[in-house]
């Protein structure tokens, strides 16, 4: 954008500012001093001086000369807002960065901008009417907006109780044109909440048209138990076939694009849920050589973790416990987000306790006790979950009573952990209290159902994970199951229990 500007106040300079003599209100002395300020600026932004920059660009942003091109204000709001934002001066930069993006020739990064700021100040009305605002030309800058963004703007709004924003916000989101850079997935899960919002305000047409445009597994097995949605799916729904679907067309779309590692990672995922866990192998096996060439797989820096958890899932359904924990390894030597890893440090350590190794699942987890490791609310559930049943299985019980305590203070954060952690230490009526206030939350009705619900046998016989027969005991309860029956019934898919 610096070099457009550099070039572009040249031209206009050279060309003795390019506005008609009826047009000028200024001198043709002054144009020229403006132009040779803005020039400096951006020389000044190529440089990192964002306080020479804010010095020259602001004044010809607030005042623009009369008599210049109409992108001469453009230009310098562009800049002034760079360097504010930089500056976390937000109202200045909002100011100017609105500025800016009335110009078509506003990079897609301007409007990422104007986006941020809008949610990090609040005003919800003036972000929605900007992601309508970009899904009416601007689409691919709408498209390159991080999903994260706007799954938080959303959330905001659910808090805020503002349905209308919401509705308004969604159908952008839900539409055909809108395909996110930031993944080979369609844009599902913001249609699943557009739907759950459509249904619950009575459009129930409405929100089986959208339903019926969803394509991806893990959402559509959410709805399938979902207060709502679930009327819209008949009884006998064929979740296996979709399965079988999107696994070709993720073959397809893997190899129409060699560079991405996505693709393959979701393929290896969808076998797994098939019960094919070697086809997954396989796939996996056929990139592996590539991960390690350089700059092969553009996305590699967020996938490759998951390329390793993949690999590990597919071998301990297989039963093969070491090759499992030595893909684990490799993952957990990786990166997650910029940080340590969290995910697959937990990950390997669930599946070294299914393994009865309880002891390596506690060496495993002293990772954390370096404090870089940090988890979010619901990465520190897990952990404590899953340490606490590993001390409990080693009858280490004030230790494991500690993890219980907290999981127990923070119940909200993840709700099933707790469940999981009762089970685990074999405490049958606290994990079916646990189930039935679950089933009775329709936000968490759906996770609950999922789990009490009965699936495909498996290809290998499995170690159960502990607990598994306490689980079997609460599935026979009268009282779970009559929660279960009220929050609309368990189902049968002829899958495999895989997460994802």
């Amino acid at each position: 954008m610096i070099s457009t500007i550099l070039m572009a106040v040249t031209l206009v300079a050279a060309n003795g500012g390019g506005a008609s003599k009826a047009a000028q209100q200024v001198s043709q002395k002054k144009q020229q001093e403006a132009l040779v300020k803005l020039k400096d600026a951006a020389q000044a932004a190529e440089k990192g001086n964002c306080k020479r920059v804010i010095a020259l660009a602001v004044p010809l942003a607030d005042r623009p000369p009369a008599g210049l091109p109409s992108a001469f204000q453009y230009w310098a709001a562009s800049l002034s807002a760079g360097c504010e934002a930089q500056n976390q001066d937000y109202d200045a930069a909002y100011r100017h960065v609105v500025i800016a993006t009335r110009s078509d020739a506003a990079p897609d990064a301007l409007w990422y901008m104007r986006l941020w700021l809008e949610h990090h100040k609040g005003d919800d009305a003036a972000a929605v009417a900007t992601v309508e605002a970009m899904s009416s030309g601007r689409g691919r800058a709408l498209n390159a907006i991080p999903r994260p963004l706007l799954f938080d703007l959303d959330t905001a709004l659910k808090k805020a109780g503002n349905t209308a924003l919401r509705i308004r916000l969604l159908k952008v989101l839900s539409a055909d044109s809108y395909i996110p850079d930031d993944t080979v997935l369609p844009p599902d899960a913001f249609k699943q909440r557009y739907a759950t919002l459509l249904f619950a305000q009575g459009q129930k047409d409405e929100a089986r048209a959208v339903v019926k445009s969803i394509r991806e597994p893990a959402i559509v097995r959410d709805m399938l138990f979902e207060p709502g949605l679930r009327t819209l799916f008949g009884p006998d729904y064929d979740f296996r076939a979709l399965v079988e679907r999107r696994n070709a067309a993720l073959k397809r779309i893997a190899q129409e694009h060699p560079d991405l590692l996505e693709p393959v990672v979701i393929r290896s995922v969808y076998l797994q849920i098939l019960g094919k866990p070697q086809e997954a192998l396989q796939i996996l096996n056929a990139a592996r050589a590539k991960i390690d060439v350089p700059n092969h797989y553009s996305d590699a820096q967020h996938q490759v973790i998951w390329f390793w958890n993949e690999w590990a899932s597919a071998e301990t359904m297989l039963g093969k416990y070491d090759d499992a924990v030595a893909a684990f390894r490799q993952a957990t030597s990786k990166q997650e987000d910029g940080g340590a890893n969290v995910s697959q440090v937990i990950n390997l350590a669930a599946t070294q306790l299914q393994f009865a190794h309880p002891e390596a699942a506690l060496s495993t987890l002293k990772a954390f006790d370096d404090d870089s490791r940090s988890t979010s609310p619901f990465g520190e559930m897990q952990f404590r979950e899953v340490r606490g049943c590993a001390n409990s299985r080693l009858g280490h019980a004030d230790k494991a009573n500690s993890d219980l305590e907290y999981l127990q203070q923070h119940e909200a954060d993840a709700p099933a952990a707790l469940t999981d952690m009762l089970i685990c230490m074999d405490d049958v009526d606290s994990a079916a209290a646990s189930y039935i206030r679950r089933l009775q939350n329709p936000e968490q009705q759906a996770g609950a159902l999922i789990e009490l619900s009965d699936f495909a046998d498996p290809p290998v016989q499995l170690p159960s994970y502990p607990g598994q027969k306490v689980l079997k005991q609460l599935k026979a309860r009268a009282d779970v199951r009559a929660a279960a029956a009220q929050a609309g019934g368990i189902r049968h898919l002829n899958v495999q229990d895989v997460s994802y």
